[in-house]
């Protein structure tokens, strides 16, 4: 939770994918020329749909106190 959290607010978020894609398994090392097109695709939208989630709230925030 606390990495899908990182992602949405776009604070160092290429670290984790980076980390996250290059992963083979449990206690194994990375491997840089091997990446997941599956995990790229899904943290491309999770960004996308994270970012326009606390936007839509931001926003919200503001319109309602202005409203009051």
């Amino acid at each position: 939770m606390i990495t899908l959290f990182v992602m949405s607010t776009t604070a160092g978020w290429t670290d984790v994918m980076l980390s996250s894609i290059t992963s083979t398994d449990i206690d194994y090392v990375a491997i840089d020329d091997q990446r997941s097109s599956f995990w790229t695709i899904f943290y491309i939208f999770f960004m996308i749909i994270g970012f326009f989630f606390f936007l839509n709230l931001f926003i919200g925030v503001v319109v309602t106190n202005f409203n009051t």
